[in-house]
């Protein structure tokens, strides 16, 4: 009867510990997961305020404000748009994946990407609708679009890009 209570007590006792030894790996791995998307906002943010890239979005701005006909924009206009889109898109992507912060690129950069859906509208459609690359830019895409809905149209385009004042 007492060894009985004693494997009891010992089951319960290790119950105990086991669920006390799974609550703390979850708590390590939530940590985790906080110390990764905090690691990628700094990457992500630097990258968008880089000056390589607040150049190729100024560039790109003035095309929309001049209202450039896409067929006038040069290879360097293309591939400005290419990139500003492309750092978008993986910005986007880690999102996606829960490997930033909820609401970070909502919260702080909704406007970058509603100016630059907008202002590479003619190259995103040559790319996706006139050659068929259907699924690129697909995160950048699909944030743009949530972003516009949520915020609305972007403001008015400045030949002086982000830094208009």
């Amino acid at each position: 009867m007492i060894a009985a209570t004693a494997d009891v007590v010992l089951s319960a006792v290790s119950l105990v510990i086991a669920l006390c030894a799974a609550g703390f790996a979850g708590l390590q791995v939530l940590r985790m997961r906080q110390t990764w998307q905090a690691q990628n906002a700094l990457e992500v943010a630097r990258d968008l305020q880089s000056k390589e890239q607040r150049e190729a979005r100024r560039d790109l701005y003035v095309l929309k404000a001049r209202d450039t006909p896409y067929q006038d924009w040069t290879r360097a206009d293309r591939h400005n748009a290419d990139h500003v889109l492309q750092q978008l898109n993986t910005a986007a992507y880690l999102s996606e994946q829960r490997l930033l912060p909820s609401k970070m690129l909502e919260e702080n950069w909704n406007g970058v990407f509603r100016n630059a859906y907008r202002a590479a509208q003619p190259r995103i459609e040559d790319r996706v609708v006139t050659r068929g690359a259907r699924n690129l830019w697909g995160p950048f895409d699909r944030f743009a679009k949530r972003m516009i809905a949520l915020y609305g149209e972007p403001d008015p385009y400045f030949e002086e890009g982000e830094d208009h004042y």
